[in-house]
């Protein structure tokens, strides 16, 4: 009677080690394939931020929206309304996150938190029992996937020397090159709430700046090292410019002023200072 042959000690091996090794080839493929679609979904993002942020200016005479304003407007206190009606005012207001909201229909997961910061959309309802509109409120407005350029677009108005140099552009014409002006990019801070310890690091805030001349992204450093930007897509921030275009940039870009002012922009110098 012919019996079954079982595999030998050494074929089992063989098998194992031919398995490694495609394993070894395809898990890299599965990891790129991963990032690549990160950063689509980042991508899609930014344009409908993008285009929120157009119709706001149409809606606006061609201004733009400030990147950030006082919590006294002409006297009276500055009002932003959340999704279910709820009026605040202070730091909610200041912040450009809630003034653009209505745009893109208060759409946090298609325009202004993609990837792990749609983390926090899946904690709504435990933020909202834990802290009520307030608390959700404060993390959609302070973390999200991007941050605007607010001194040089649209302007920090909580700063009035910054304001009387005028190095703002305030208008949607205004721009020298509209297809080389940050509007918005992948920004990083610290988890925290007002009066409490930082916490870890996370993939989102409300605002960047130009990293200081002559700085290198290290993933290591404090967010504010680099301006709060996160070149997080292979190396590379996701940006959306004047002109409505999305694109990634280097570190070694990104530090270049041209990108992040028009009077820069104006005199081709990457290495002016306000």
């Amino acid at each position: 009677m012919n019996r079954p042959r079982a595999f030998t000690l050494i074929e089992l091996l063989v098998v194992i080690a031919v398995m490694a090794v495609l394993i070894g080839l395809v898990a890299p493929s599965l990891a790129s394939a991963r990032r690549t679609a990160l950063a689509t979904q980042a991508s899609s993002a930014a344009r409908t931020l993008m285009q929120s942020y157009t119709v706001y200016s149409n809606d606006y005479k061609g201004n733009v929206i400030p990147g950030y304003l006082p919590s006294l407007t002409n006297g009276r206190p500055l009002t932003i309304r959340d999704q279910w009606g709820n009026e605040f005012s202070g730091p909610l207001a200041e912040r450009w996150v809630y003034r653009l909201a209505p745009y893109f229909d208060y759409g946090w997961g298609g325009a202004t938190h993609v990837n792990r910061r749609t983390e926090l959309l899946r904690q709504q309802q435990d933020l909202l029992n834990e802290g009520g509109p307030n608390l959700w409120a404060y993390y959609v407005s302070v973390f999200p996937s991007f941050g605007i350029n607010y001194r040089y677009v649209g302007g920090n108005f909580t700063n009035d020397a910054e304001i009387r140099q005028n190095h703002h552009v305030t208008r949607i014409d205004q721009p020298t090159r509209p297809d080389h002006l940050i509007v918005f990019a992948s920004a990083r801070f610290w988890d925290a709430q007002p009066g409490q310890p930082l916490g870890p690091i996370v993939e989102g805030f409300h605002r960047v700046e130009p990293p200081p001349l002559g700085a290198t992204f290290h993933e290591t450093d404090t967010p504010p090292t680099f301006g709060c930007v996160h070149p997080r897509y292979e190396g590379k921030a996701l940006t959306s410019f004047m002109d409505g275009h999305v694109g990634l940039l280097k570190p070694s870009e990104i530090v270049d002023r041209t990108w992040w002012s028009d009077p820069a922009a104006r005199k081709g110098d990457p290495n002016w200072q306000p």
